[in-house]
């Protein structure tokens, strides 16, 4: 996960990590959000994915320098930046993520709500 993340972030994209679990997942989400192993796991990558998503959003001004740059570069800053926004957004909105976020709805899981919370501060 770290060697795939660290290549990514080099590149200017974050990716929201999806490993493979442990056990077998429960048939249906409702019977996934009472399984206590199972939404630990999934509470676990939901804290990991909103600590690289806040890192992205608190970190807009780390690689950019206006003084020592100039309109072109900052444009291109930018530009990558959007895409890798618009890269989250995308994750965010998949089918696995929508189903690990539906699991931890239902299990009424504290961990989903700063999630929700950079969900719409990213919009």
């Amino acid at each position: 996960a770290s060697l795939t993340e660290s290549s990514n972030e080099a590149a200017g994209k974050t990716t929201l990590y999806l490993p493979v679990l442990n056990n077998d997942p429960p048939p249906d989400a409702e019977s996934a959000s009472l399984d206590r192993e199972w939404v630990q796991q999934l509470e676990a990558i939901v804290i990991h994915w909103t600590r690289q998503i806040k890192r992205v959003l608190n970190n807009q001004d780390d690689k950019f320098d206006l003084d020592l740059s100039g309109p072109m570069e900052e444009i291109k800053f930018w530009r990558r930046r959007a895409e890798n926004l618009a890269g989250i957004s995308k994750q965010l909105l998949s089918n696995d993520v929508r189903h690990i976020v539906s699991i931890l709805k239902k299990s009424n899981s504290v961990y989903l709500a700063p999630l929700e919370a950079l969900r719409i501060e990213e919009r």
